[in-house]
């Protein structure tokens, strides 16, 4: 575990990135003062993969604490040039770019875009499309009735600028099933650039999990639901309160992640088809919760999918009958599911001469491994890696589409197998062969052939080998050339 104190004040931890290099980035906002607390802005933190402070980012690790750059932050995500893009927002929607070095990107509009409404705002959520332009959603109340809210969803240009195009001005506003309040608290991209955002509908006292999807252009998906919208409360189970975090699975099924009530506050998760109708097949009809006794309150704060599929959700909970205290314990629960198969990776030849990794993580086999076997999700790509050794070439056979050291596994119905060969020259016994035959031994010990000349014997066949370079029995890299002098008879 590791803690990190903040110069005069604490914070509060709302969402991770993890970089390519394995460094975490904790996004979040800082408090200065005796309760109450007085708010001083989005925060960052950046550690080592061993949990350490990170020197070469911002001060010491740390950046932020200022209301210079940003409200109270709730999202974060990586561009592909390493710059990080933080949503945040208390009365407002504010997005901030900070270059890998923790220092704001001058080129986003001077670091910190703040967008300008009738009403309010709220940021909660963000996301990046596949042709860099920038997604944030939260909710919008309007001035006349600040009661009443809807969801949110603005579309930025890579500069900072309100992408026109999108929406109304770049705005996409939505209300979910009519509701007296409503607002989105997660957003998700699909594989077609379908935007999903989660969140909350508001009847009453009822509170319910909100989920609306769009096409890449912010028009409402007619195919979802009702009109794009989807509202979910359990009747036997409780109901769930708020897709609070939306998880998309490789086979479009679509969790959404709140707090469940059922004789107490717990964990709540529903599954949902593609079409936004729930899952017959996820828990009671489409929702789960956990609970644990009416002593006991459970509040969700995160989730994630596992590479097999399963579902990790991480809480706290404390005592109902007791306030909310620093000793918070910490509470994390892994769902399983059914849409996961198996890949199994065979190693042939010489098994010293490569390694093998998976992205996701889950086959490791190093060189003095012959298999290795590991659970995926319905529908993910499995790309294998392989890690030859100096001088070896490699060869997938199976389930495996590629070449050179990477291949691609598409994980369906039914077990997946993929076989990997490392192989080296090692130069095959020729003289004496004829010269077709030679040729043939040479490749197929995964040498190639080289210069082939020929002169007179009196010892060796018109058309056979009388000498090799180099000579039988050397281990050479893959494909190394072999030359060959051929007899032309008697002179």
């Amino acid at each position: 575990m590791v803690t990190t104190d903040l110069p005069g004040g604490q914070a509060t931890v709302r969402a991770l990135a993890i970089q390519p290099d394995g460094k975490i980035i904790a996004v979040g906002s800082s408090f200065r003062g005796p309760e109450p607390y007085s708010f001083t802005g989005t925060v960052l933190v950046r550690y080592n993969v061993n949990g350490s402070l990170d020197p070469s980012f911002g001060n010491g690790g740390i950046v932020g604490g200022s209301d210079a750059v940003g409200g109270e932050a709730h999202g974060v995500v990586l561009q592909p040039d390493g710059k990080a893009l933080v949503v945040s927002g208390s009365e407002g929607l504010a997005l901030s770019r900070f270059n890998p070095d923790g220092s704001l990107d001058a080129s986003f509009s001077g670091g910190v875009v703040s967008l300008s409404l009738t009403g309010f705002g709220y940021g909660a959520a963000i996301g990046i499309q596949a042709d860099g332009k920038i997604l944030a959603a939260g909710d919008r109340a309007s001035l006349d009735d600040p009661d009443h809210s809807v969801f949110l969803l603005a579309r930025f240009q890579p500069d900072g600028s309100l992408d026109t195009s999108f929406g109304s001005g770049g705005l996409v506003t939505t209300n979910a099933g009519e509701s007296d309040r409503s607002g989105a608290s997660a957003l998700a991209l699909q594989q077609d650039e379908k935007i999903v955002l989660g969140g909350q509908a508001q009847f009453g006292s009822q509170d319910v999990s909100a989920l609306i999807r769009y096409s890449a252009n912010g028009v409402p998906d007619d195919s979802f639901g009702d009109h794009g919208v989807v509202l979910t409360a359990g009747e036997n189970l409780g109901y769930v309160d708020a897709a609070r975090t939306v998880l998309l699975q490789p086979d479009r099924q679509i969790v959404a992640v709140g707090n469940g009530l059922a004789w107490g506050w717990g964990f709540g998760l529903t599954r949902y088809l593609p079409d936004g109708s729930l899952d017959p097949a996820f828990g009671d009809d489409g929702i789960v919760t956990t609970t644990w006794g009416v002593e006991t309150l459970g509040i969700a704060g995160a989730s994630a999918l596992q590479p097999d599929g399963k579902i990790v959700v991480v809480g706290y909970s404390w005592p109902s009958s007791g306030p909310l205290g620093d000793e918070t314990p910490l509470i994390v629960a892994r769902y399983l599911t059914d849409n996961s198969h198996q890949l199994t990776l065979h190693k042939t030849y010489d098994s010293g001469n490569g390694a093998v990794t998976s992205s996701p993580a889950g086959i490791g086999c190093d060189s003095g491994c012959l298999a290795d076997a590991a659970q995926f999700a319905d529908q993910s790509l499995v790309t294998l890696t392989a890690h030859p050794l100096a001088g070896a070439a490699v060869t997938w056979t199976g389930a495996c589409a590629g070449s050179k050291n990477a291949c691609t596994v598409t994980m369906q119905q039914g077990a997946q197998s993929v076989h990997v060969s490392f192989f080296r020259c090692v130069v095959p016994r020729l003289k004496g062969r004829r010269l077709t035959t030679a040729k043939k031994a040479i490749r197929h010990a995964h040498c190639s052939v080289g210069r082939t000349t020929s002169r007179f014997s009196r010892k060796v066949a018109k058309g056979r080998v009388i000498s090799q370079s180099p000579r039988r029995g050397r281990t050479l890299p893959a494909h190394s050339k072999v030359k060959l002098v051929v007899s032309k008879g008697r002179a």
